[in-house]
């Protein structure tokens, strides 16, 4: 899916941040399908993992970013809108602009606001960490900003189908309804009792020995 075809007809992909997590992966499962170039805060522990993976890595996110296709956003929450601000207005004309953050009404409203309006932005969430061995089967939710990914968003739906990944497309606000929903609920109830349990002060592995399915299953997901 590449608008500037290179010399070897793959696009161009640089990962802002692509030395941890879902960067990571992401740069060590694509970079069959895409040439790929890293950026992260430490040269040190950066360029290793570049060389470990077998991609590009650069120090400077806006040099980094000149020649690039596709543009993905991979550094954490607190610093997400900070880094489009710095990167997003140096984007080539008709590249496209992604961000992989679990919230999505923040990031979609910096890339409308600091992207060039002859790029095309599509903010998204992968519905899975780094530990999933391939796309196959796993969602990612796309949030489309009206007009804004005329070019790319055919593009990277017909990738992910290829790769028999599960698309949801929705809008970020209706994504951050039900992310509230599915993750902060999810976490709050098993941090309530994981806290009950530690304020009860009963002895968890000596718990077990009464366990039923139910309360296995809590258990195993509050330890993990």
């Amino acid at each position: 899916w590449g608008a500037n075809m290179t010399h070897n007809d793959k696009s161009n992909m640089t990962i802002i941040g692509g030395t941890r997590g879902l960067g990571r992966w992401f740069a060590e499962h694509l970079k069959n399908d895409f040439n790929i170039r890293i950026t992260s805060r430490d040269e040190s522990s950066g360029k290793p993992v570049a060389e470990e993976i077998g991609v590009e890595y650069s120090n400077n996110n806006i040099e980094a970013i000149k020649d690039a296709d596709i543009i993905v956003f991979s550094v954490p929450i607190e610093h997400m809108v900070e880094t489009i601000r710095e990167v997003a207005p140096h984007a080539p004309e008709g590249s496209l602009l992604m961000d992989v953050t679990s919230v999505k009404t923040e990031p979609a409203e910096a890339l409308e606001k600091y992207a060039p309006k002859n790029a095309e932005i599509l903010p998204c969430h992968p519905m899975f960490g780094p530990r999933v061995p391939t796309l196959q089967r796993q969602i990612i939710i796309l949030t489309p900003i009206e007009n804004r990914s005329p070019t790319w968003l055919p593009r990277v739906k017909d990738y992910l189908d290829k790769s028999e990944c599960e698309v949801v497309t929705t809008t970020p606000n209706e994504h951050d309804k039900y992310m509230s929903i599915v993750q902060g609920l999810t976490h709050f109830s098993y941090i309530s009792l994981a806290s009950t349990i530690r304020k009860l002060n009963i002895n968890v592995k000596e718990s077990r020995n009464f366990s039923s399915p139910v309360y296995t299953i809590m258990l195993d997901m509050v330890s993990r």
